[in-house]
């Protein structure tokens, strides 16, 4: 019989409010005449609970919401400060709100009731940062020289490294009165220390009035979670009085976490006999979060549901005030952690469209450790092409919707050739390429492939084709040759793939639950999402993180944009990416750096300039270089910077070659009735007019000029691989090769995903663990369209009009790529646009 947890929480904190704990620290010096006790933490370490009465900067600590009540009783029952207690806390992006009520006593002798109502306003300063501002408000039932009382407050919390914590309060910043006295101002300055762990932290404080004879105090307190979700504290505190002896205070705590329920409760000994029993009092608080904390109980039968839609994002989208939409590494990192979480039985990948080639290669890479750490992984299908069964294939079970089916029948490239189009419209284009495997020229010049460009897409396309027998005969272990036989009849039916082997279940959303539960022997608790549960309390910030800085699309010059439907994909301005390498090499929260490429290429100017901001890092700090699914001609240019090289067998990477060119469209302004006449300084001062073609002497003359680039290329990737000129040459010429004879060929270092180049560059930096930050663009344009979202909505907006774009694409790129060359511009461009389907 399955035990409800919150009740077990909720018995347990009612037995913890009679046992006792530790007490925050409302005796020491402070605004308020009417105090409310939550259980003891400093300020600096404040996170939600009990921030809004106490810290109002600790609101923007944590992320999430959370609903708290609470209360304290002392034997004695009319000590100031003795009644019930609530709170709630939310957040709006960077902003963060609190409210608090509480219902006390007013500590006097007659007997009367107080309400005490605070708000709090928290902002956000980075991720290690905040301010807020507190009000408190008091009503009594009748006491009325309490009525007016309210008073202000200023806060903050800094967290510089992880293991430092730093909270300021500044209490009655307008000096309140309360029975016709004024209440001074007061400060207190709290510090908190996780001296190498999570799970123990140390805290130290000091307070004081800023009255003629001030009141002050000093404590210290540690808590330490002894197991998941049990957390034992004490504490004592040294506080001084005006006209009074000084006084000691003593404090136990007791917490406990299970998911999303906390209970704290403390028992408090204070005044001039800390020992009296008539001193003591209790503090008891029941919060839940929407985040999840520590558990007590383990939940071992909770099965994460994870939907792959596509390509994952090489950088975070998201909105101004919206969450950022989980990028590759964040996928990788939530399957690491998977991994350790006892709190996982299984993992379901809900597959409506695969990712790229090389993205299905590193989430196979990743379910296959979670295999090794014993987790049950599931797929599901409704309708799978070549690379969804590739990547569910390596699944414990795959299950296949009743009216699906797998469209499998093999795999191919397709190339589009403009040359009869541009003829009849009398264009003509002319190019100069190093050398003869540079073929992506040919697309504006040739009917068809020449026999270096057919080699090349053939040997592509084999080794793909071998990587998808390998992986699916391995994951479903089945025969190469039977799988072959299922490709000549493809596509499959359900019940063909059923029969065949592919899957090994029809089952249709609403019943996979049943499936999994079957299978596993037992019931589950089926989420969508993950989240870590974490082991102790969250990490504060620091500066040991590894910074991921995405290349993505076409390397062009000036500032980063969005992809523009129809017109343009993404794209890496050299000035956006140049500032923000500056920034991580100037910034010590990196301890090194991981660049992601996924780039075809682009100008070679800027690729030249990209590498040296590379090299200038690497100098410093780690640089780790690690392929995604393309990292070709300039986007391999700027690899040569870092320290090493990771990519995947499924990259597609070289293209060690240049090109340049231009569009003569004398014959299209012929048939259109156009003429034109130029005037020149001096012969060839028109030689990039698209009025005229190259001459002969002049095609000979740019090809010697555009040699001299085609050297500097090979020259960069002889130092930055270790090599001779001359064994670059036989490697280069424009040749592109897959992941696997890339490691041949040693133009790489290694095979691993983004997730092994992130343990690499950790390693290197002396980190002990994987934690790493994506590094958004330093300013640009793109930084604010994606800041407010645009850039989200632009790409959602290409997808939708992805089959236009499949027609129309070909001939929009003519503009971009053959008119592009035309300003002169050296070209470091894969040879051909690949796309194995």
């Amino acid at each position: 019989m399955r035990t409800n947890n919150s009740i077990v929480v909720a018995l347990l904190g009612f037995l913890l409010s009679v046992v006792g704990g530790t007490v925050a620290g409302a005796a020491a010096p402070s605004s308020t005449p009417i105090p409310v006790t939550t259980p003891w933490v400093t300020s600096a370490d404040h996170e939600l609970g009990g921030a809004v009465f106490n810290h109002a900067a600790g609101l923007a600590m944590n992320e999430g919401s959370e609903i708290a009540l609470g209360f304290t009783l002392s034997p004695e029952g009319d000590v100031a400060g003795d009644g019930v207690f609530g709170s709630v806390a939310t957040s709006l992006g960077p902003i963060h709100f609190g409210l608090g009520l509480a219902r006390l006593g007013n500590g006097l002798v007659q007997p009367d009731m107080v309400l005490r109502t605070d708000l709090g306003l928290a902002f956000s300063l980075g991720r290690n940062a905040s301010v807020g501002v507190g009000w408190t408000g008091l009503s009594a039932d009748a006491t009325n020289s309490l009525d007016d009382f309210n008073s202000w407050s200023l806060s903050a919390t800094l967290r510089p490294i992880r293991s430092l914590a730093l909270g300021l309060d500044i209490d009655g910043l307008n000096t309140p009165s309360a029975a016709g006295v004024s209440r001074p101002v007061s400060g207190r300055l709290d510090i908190a220390l996780r001296p190498g762990t999570e799970r123990l932290a140390f805290g130290f404080e000091g307070g004081v009035d800023f009255a003629d004879n001030p009141n002050w105090s000093v404590g210290a307190g540690l808590r330490t979670m002894l197991i998941d979700g049990l957390t034992v504290g004490a504490f004592g505190r040294y506080i001084q009085e005006q006209g009074a002896d000084g006084h000691l205070e003593w404090g136990v705590n007791l917490a406990l976490g299970q998911g999303n329920v906390s209970v704290s409760s403390s028992l408090l000994s204070g005044g001039q006999s800390a020992l009296d029993s008539e001193n003591l009092r209790v503090s008891t608080l029941l919060s839940y979060s929407s985040k999840a904390g520590a558990s007590l109980v383990g939940r071992s039968a909770m099965v994460v549901a994870l939907d792959v839609s596509g390509t994952l994002p090489e950088r975070p989208g998201g909105g101004l005030l919206a969450a950022p939409r989980p990028a590759l590494a964040d996928w990788l990192a939530a399957f690491a952690s998977i991994e350790n979480d006892d709190s996982v039985a299984a993992l379901l990948l809900r597959i409506k469209g695969a990712p790229n080639w090389s993205q299905c290669w590193e989430l196979r890479e990743a379910i296959q450790r979670l295999k090794r750490a014993g987790k049950k992984v599931y797929a599901s299908l409704q309708v799978g092409d070549m690379r969804s069964v590739y990547l569910a294939s390596v699944a414990d079970k795959v299950f296949l919707d009743p009216a699906g089916a797998l469209m499998i029948s093999g795999l191919s490239i397709t190339q589009t050739y403009l040359t009869g189009a541009m003829e009849k419209l009398g264009v003509r284009a002319q190019f100069i390429a190093f050398e003869q495997h540079k073929t992506y020229p040919e697309r504006f010049t040739r009917s068809g492939p020449s026999p270096a460009s057919k080699a090349q897409t053939s040997a592509l396309l084999e080794h793909f084709m071998s990587a998808w027998l390998e992986g699916v005969s391995t994951g479903r272990n089945l025969e190469p040759k039977k799988l072959q036989r299922m490709l000549s009849n493809g596509p499959l039916t359900m019940k063909d793939a059923l029969q065949e082997g592919l899957v090994d279940e029809l089952v249709d959303d609403s019943a996979l639950k049943k499936a999994m539960e079957r299978d596993l022997g037992h019931e589950v608790r089926l989420t969508r999402g993950y989240r870590p549960n974490p082991r102790a309390w969250r990490r504060w910030g620091g500066s040991d993180a590894i910074a991921i800085v995405p290349i993505v699309g076409s390397i062009s010059g000036g500032e980063t944009g969005p992809a523009v439907p129809l017109v343009r994909g993404p794209n890496t301005g050299e000035r956006s990416l140049v500032r923000t390498l500056r920034m991580v090499e100037k910034d010590d929260r990196y301890r090194g750096a991981v660049i992601r490429i996924d780039s075809p290429g682009g100008g070679v100017v800027p690729s030249d300039v990209i590498y040296r901001a590379v090299k200038r890092l690497s100098k410093k700090k780690p640089v780790v270089v690690n392929f995604g699914n393309v990292a070709a001609s300039g986007g391999y240019y700027v690899a040569m910077g870092g320290r090493s090289i990771v990519a995947s067998p499924m990259t597609i990477t070289g293209s060690i070659g240049i090109f340049a060119g231009k569009a003569d469209l004398s014959g299209l302004y012929e048939k259109l009735g156009l003429t034109t006449d130029s005037t020149v300084s001096q012969e060839g001062a028109d030689l990039m007019s698209m009025t005229r073609p190259w001459t002969d002497d002049e095609l000979k003359r740019l090809r010697r000029k555009l040699g001299v680039y085609y050297e500097r290329f090979l020259s960069i990737v002889a130092k930055g691989r270790g090599m001779t000129t001359d064994e670059v040459r036989e490697r280069a010429g424009g040749r592109v090769v897959d992941g696997a004879k890339a490691l041949q060929l040693k133009m790489i270092d290694s095979h691993g995903s983004l997730w092994d180049a992130l343990k690499a560059a950790s390693a290197q930096a002396g980190m002990e663990s994987v934690r790493y930050r994506y590094v958004p663009e330093a300013g640009g344009l793109a930084g604010l369209l994606r800041g407010l979202g645009i850039g989200r909505i632009l790409s959602e907006v290409s997808e939708v009009s992805s089959p236009l774009m499949g027609t129309l694409g070909p001939l929009l790129h003519v503009v971009a790529d053959v008119m592009g060359a035309n300003h002169g511009e050296s070209m470091a461009r894969m040879p051909m646009k690949v796309e194995v389907l």
